[in-house]
């Protein structure tokens, strides 16, 4: 299962982002438990519904993040910038009969990101941010590398709802597109993977409780599209919710 943008920052922003957060008074954070539907793997044309969790914790300039498979540390050096690690678990893709696509075992990643973010505004709660993540494959599995360049806004609408916008791109080398992309008589090629859009409205109904909902659009582009894995160049995400901020 690929997760990228779609569970990724995905769920970060489903919860409000918590990206430059900062617990003046002591511990802060956000639950999530919810569900969602997203391709069974890259470029499948067949849906399947997944539960997911979610935990952010901050203190101070430290952050914390469980999300799924995922963990993400970061610190926030001054009002602006963030920094941080991430390990991830990725799933086993299952052989693709027909077209001579193998099975791709599960593996663990390694990475670290980079965000700049800032109130562009009259608004100080509004939040635009530019980061940069990057994953390597530790397993030997794919032995594959992404960078994922992203941009968000986030803005309140009224006292108890908050929308976020973005957008990103994935650039694989040839270790990663060849392992999730080759098939008999076609190999992939390193590049542009896929572009993002995402939407997030969060409504909290007290100060405490609220419910999230999020909708991705993912679009395989260069080989990524051209391989016969791809049954669908369009990937599509949908999920939803229920918050809990302390």
């Amino acid at each position: 299962m690929h997760v990228k943008l779609v569970l990724g920052v995905a769920v970060s922003l489903v919860v409000g982002g918590s990206l430059g957060a900062r617990a003046e008074d002591g511990w802060s954070g956000v639950i999530v438990a919810g569900g969602g539907t997203l391709p069974d793997y890259e470029g499948s044309s067949d849906y399947k519904f997944i539960p997911f969790g979610y935990l952010n914790l901050n203190y101070g300039p430290f952050s914390g993040e469980v999300m799924g498979p995922r963990v993400k540390l970061g610190y926030t050096i001054g009002d602006h910038i963030t920094v941080g690690g991430i390990v991830a678990y990725r799933g086993e893709r299952d052989a693709i009969p027909g077209i001579g696509a193998v099975t791709i075992g599960d593996t663990v990643e390694l990475g670290g990101f980079a965000a700049v973010h800032f109130a562009p505004g009259a608004f100080k709660d509004d939040k635009l941010a530019f980061s940069t993540a990057v994953m390597t494959d530790v397993g030997g599995v794919h032995d594959g590398t992404t960078v994922t360049p992203a941009v968000s806004y986030t803005f309140f609408m009224g006292r108890a709802v908050r929308l976020s916008f973005d957008a990103s791109a994935t650039v694989a080398d040839e270790n990663y597109m060849s392992a999730y992309f080759d098939a008999a008589g076609f190999a992939a090629s390193g590049g542009l993977k896929d572009v993002a859009l995402g939407t997030t409205a969060t409504v909290m109904f007290s100060p405490n409780w609220g419910i999230s909902g999020r909708a991705a659009w993912t679009r395989l582009v260069g080989d990524a599209a051209d391989s016969p894995v791809s049954e669908a160049d369009n990937q599509f995400f949908g999920g939803v919710g229920l918050t809990y901020r302390f």
